[in-house]
């Protein structure tokens, strides 16, 4: 079957073309033929876009320090992303507006995964990833969609998702509830899936993954935002460990942590060199739910930080038995070492209940 993926594929955050990665490479391991369709949500990009007149003219100060501290490590993120885009997601060569999507050939269209129903991310509804744009012959799915804002579904502005997800075929999502959602605003039935990431499983990773890069021991530390506790926390996990300090994040404008005494910003690194990172480090201290999901799939020993909304999160450790590990402060640091036997099966168990699901909605 010919089968388009619709998600943020364009974002320059490893967990969304990771994600995107991993759909797409477990469908294509089905014998389908997939392509990630370049649809791009107008206020993601807009967001992308650093230096605009419309930024000049609002703070021509704030404007010219932004220009002349990030934009050459912007710049390099940006190819960093691009490049892994053009060599392993097959994304449409041409760019596709709504109605391209509605005209489209596809047998089958799969919204998801990541955080395409977030009103937040997407500045409200957006009709594309809710399903408002189905063709005609295409079956239309989703699989693990994802919103962090429930709260802000129940406005005005969402009158017409109800109508909408009556459109799809089968729905699943990320999170019990956002499942709970979709139910009591449609007809629908949804199911609880895991993340691509997980889904793929790490076989499917291990194929990118660079050689080791840093070869004194370090502790790795993957953060999409900050809190207060988070550089004493990932202090002590590194003395424990007599290991370095190696910082990633996937915002281009994120910068060293300065008071971390002799630590390490790896800037810039790529996708292939993310995964390397993980996969070598002593220990993994995460404030991110695929910094989380990918220690798990390379069994690393790790800590998730609380900080902003860690439902996903919290979530996926309490169902791998390991809600200890999600932590905020660091008198919670441990010397004790996770032992994987039963996390593996676990997540064994929910891969196969995913694929099941998935296996059974293509075939029908």
């Amino acid at each position: 079957m010919k089968i388009g993926i619709l998600t943020f594929h364009n974002s320059r955050n490893y967990g969304a073309v990771l994600q995107a990665y991993g759909l797409k490479e477990v469908l294509s391991s089905k014998g389908h033929f997939v392509e990630v369709i370049d649809y791009r949500s107008p206020t993601l990009e807009d967001r992308k876009t650093l230096f605009t007149l419309k930024h000049f003219k609002a703070n021509p100060k704030k404007f010219v320090l932004l220009f002349l501290n990030v934009y050459l490590n912007y710049l390099r993120k940006v190819r960093n992303f691009s490049a892994f885009e053009r060599s392993y997601l097959n994304v449409t060569k041409k760019r596709h507006a709504p109605t391209d999507i509605q005209k489209s050939d596809y047998d089958i269209i799969i919204i998801g995964s990541d955080q395409v129903w977030s009103p937040i991310i997407t500045g409200g509804p957006d009709p594309v990833y809710w399903g408002a744009y189905k063709p005609k012959k295409a079956k239309l799915i989703t699989y693990a969609a994802s919103s962090n804002a429930l709260s802000t579904m129940e406005t005005d502005d969402f009158c017409e998702v109800n109508h909408w997800l009556d459109r799809f075929d089968a729905i699943s999502v990320r999170e019990e509830r956002l499942k709970d959602y979709v139910e009591a605003h449609s007809k629908q039935k949804a199911k609880v899936v895991v993340d691509p990431t997980l889904l793929a499983g790490v076989d499917i990773f291990e194929k990118i993954t660079l050689p080791r890069i840093i070869k004194e021991p370090y502790v790795l530390l993957y953060t999409v935002e900050s809190t207060p506790a988070i550089n004493t926390i990932v202090k002590k996990v590194a003395a424990l460990h007599h290991a370095k300090i190696i910082r990633i994040g996937s915002n281009a404008l994120s910068r060293t942590f300065e008071d971390i005494q002799n630590g390490i910003r790896y800037k810039n690194a790529s996708v292939e060199e993310m995964l390397s990172l993980i996969k070598y480090a002593e220990c993994v201290v995460a404030l991110s739910f695929h910094g989380t999901a990918l220690s798990l799939l390379y069994e690393k020993d790790f800590y998730s930080v609380k900080g902003g909304d860690m439902a996903r999160v919290e979530s996926i450790l309490s169902k791998c038995n390991l809600p200890n590990r999600m932590i905020d402060t660091a008198d919670e640091v441990t010397q004790e070492n996770i032992d994987y036997t039963e996390v593996a099966a676990i997540l064994k168990k929910m891969r196969n209940d995913s694929m099941k699901w998935l296996d059974g909605v293509l075939k029908e």
